[in-house]
């Protein structure tokens, strides 16, 4: 029986979903907000990506990614991904935004919303 066996290969994916991003913005002044999304516990390591639709207020030159991060949490093989943009709001709001990793999306936001509310006001006095 010596050398009457046979090898099978068997190929192992091992993937982990991450969780649905989570937005958070902040909007120091009337001109720009910047905006991180971040997702945790998946795997492999996958980089968030951004969801923003073109149109005269997001053109390219009206936003950009500043920051990506992709961090292993300590104790395990997950990761946690984040992504931070910068958003212009000299041309008002910017509707319908998300971020997403994988196929998981964030919830749709906007930003720059303070600042078209004042220019309303503004134009109504």
């Amino acid at each position: 029986m010596d050398g009457d066996f046979s090898e099978n290969v068997i190929h192992l994916q091992v993937t982990a979903e991450y969780s649905k991003p989570t937005v958070t913005s902040s909007c120091p002044d009337d001109f720009s907000c910047t905006v991180t999304c971040a997702s945790h516990g998946g795997y492999p390591s996958t980089r968030i990506m951004w969801d923003v639709p073109k149109n005269r207020n997001t053109s390219r030159q009206m936003w950009k990614v500043v920051n990506n991060s992709e961090e292993r949490i300590p104790g395990t093989v997950m990761f946690t991904s984040s992504s931070t943009a910068y958003f212009n709001c000299s041309k008002g709001e910017m509707k319908f935004l998300s971020c997403f990793v994988g196929d998981i999306h964030s919830d749709r936001f906007s930003v720059c919303k303070y600042r078209t509310q004042k220019r309303l006001r503004h134009n109504r006095l």
